[in-house]
């Protein structure tokens, strides 16, 4: 783990109730959402699960979990509904991390979660695109 790697998992750790509240609060104010403020808060701590378990880099379960529920959950929504609601909690999460990880290491980590975040996207539409095409909701 590099050194700016140490300093986000410091930060996502440090920060992780406030990071939370604060995205739930620019989601709200920035976008038009339609869910449940409780719904928001869990994506969003899912989304700092996923991350700290990709800094710590010693498992995958969490990742796998999420993936391995991803199948029936396309059977319930719709790819629009998906893009629409994961991706702001994505970016808001990421931008916060960027802000709060300090400018010293500001670079890296958005590089890293950059990263993070396409290789995210890239598995969850492995696993839904097919679903949704083969219901016709796409």
């Amino acid at each position: 783990m590099t050194e700016g790697q140490r300093q986000l998992l410091a930060t996502l750790r440090g920060k992780r109730d406030e990071l939370v509240q604060r995205s739930t609060d620019i989601a709200y104010a920035t976008n038009d959402v339609d869910l449940p403020r409780a719904d928001v808060e869990q994506m969003l701590r899912a989304c700092i699960a996923l991350l700290e378990e990709g800094l710590v880099g010693e498992s995958r379960a969490v990742r796998d979990g999420f993936l391995a529920a991803l199948d029936d959950v396309a059977r319930t929504t719709t790819w629009e509904l998906t893009m629409r609601t994961g991706l702001p909690c994505w970016g808001i999460i990421v931008g916060r991390l960027a802000v709060d990880v300090g400018e010293a290491h500001r670079d890296e980590a958005i590089a890293y979660l950059s990263r993070f975040m396409g290789d995210w996207w890239a598995d969850v539409s492995k696993v839904m695109l097919p679903v949704f095409m083969a219901e016709g909701k796409l």
